[in-house]
């Protein structure tokens, strides 16, 4: 199989103007939001899933709330499979440095999400894990979708 050279520098999105403030296409919610530096982040990883790894976008959530500890947060990317979460994604800005504060955030989304597979990024760094037992182990890549 060729991978196509994904990387965020070669990254096109789809984006349109409107009253001076730039949108970008949000595939999975089939809607233009407001272009932010995450933002971007996450749907040049939605691309990647979809084109690389042939994740269905029907099956791909941004958004998506959780509670946690008492209060209502915003997981980025959860991709299901027969309605059962197995990847999550937490996206950061490019200018963010992936550090423990991430893990952490991820590891408490994680706690309600129960996921199979983990992924942090921003775009410019990837780190990948999946879950074995009772914990994680850093891999290489997630494998595509039809082999988890």
């Amino acid at each position: 199989m060729n991978l196509i050279d994904f990387s965020i520098e070669n990254y096109i999105p789809h984006l349109k103007k409107q009253n001076d403030i730039l949108f970008i296409k949000d595939f999975s919610r089939k809607t233009y939001l407001k272009l932010t530096p995450e933002e971007y982040v996450r749907q040049f990883f939605i691309e990647y899933l979809v084109t690389n790894k042939n994740f269905p976008i029907s099956n791909i959530q941004t958004e998506s709330g959780l509670k946690f500890n008492k209060k209502t947060k915003r997981a980025d990317i959860i991709v299901y499979k027969n309605n059962v979460p197995i990847l999550l994604v937490e996206c950061k800005s490019m200018d963010i440095i992936i550090n423990d504060k991430t893990i952490h955030q991820i590891s408490n989304y994680q706690s309600v999400i129960m996921a199979t597979y983990l992924a942090i990024t921003n775009g410019k760094s990837t780190f990948y894990f999946k879950k074995q037992a009772n914990d994680f182990k850093i891999i290489e890549d997630i494998p595509n979708y039809d082999l988890i």
